[in-house]
């Protein structure tokens, strides 16, 4: 599971990405 750290599931991404538009962008 180390291993896989290093990649985000698509889930992850699309929350991280989400939360850049939506927090990122709004500050």
């Amino acid at each position: 599971m180390v291993a896989t750290k290093k990649k985000w599931t698509l889930e992850e991404e699309v929350a991280l990405k989400s939360g850049v538009l939506r927090y990122g962008k709004g500050k």
